[in-house]
């Protein structure tokens, strides 16, 4: 099966305004189980697995955007032959920065995690803040059984 390769970083912030894209305004700060439930509802036939994935992602991605930013937030998600595209748009221009992981702290690991999750992310900077993206393919790994 052929798939399109992911967007590279220069051009990644240009798909979320591409045709087919689902967009939700986060402006009133809904809580995240209502970001969870819109992202499962939109990519629904996905398999379960890879769906679980992209929903951390998604969570991860807003709520940094609330923990860093006052302004209005804006989720995009795009499903293309063979991958799921996020991006979450916020008013802030200061990039994301993983931490190193602690095993005592309860906070810092979501960019670590969508490290592990995402095949490519990053962030693009904007004119009024940051597009915060991610990619993930939409086909679940084989099981170690079968590899």
């Amino acid at each position: 099966m052929s798939t399109t390769p992911p967007p590279t970083h220069h051009t990644s912030h240009l798909w979320a305004r591409a045709p087919g894209t689902s967009l939700l305004e986060l402006s009133g700060r809904p809580p995240l189980v209502e970001v969870r439930r819109w992202t499962a509802a939109m990519l629904s036939r996905l398999d379960a697995d890879v769906l679980d994935d992209v929903v951390m992602v998604v969570n991860e991605l807003v709520a940094n955007a609330y923990d860093h930013t006052a302004a209005p937030v804006r989720l995009h998600v795009l499903l293309t032959d063979g991958y799921v595209h996020v991006a979450v748009e916020d008013g802030s221009m200061v990039p994301p920065t993983p931490r190193g992981w602690c095993p005592s702290g309860t906070r810092g690991r979501g960019l670590l995690l969508i490290e592990e999750l995402a095949v490519a992310w990053g962030s693009t900077p904007g004119p009024a803040g940051k597009t915060v993206w991610a990619h993930l393919t939409d086909t679940a790994p084989p099981a170690d059984d079968q590899v």
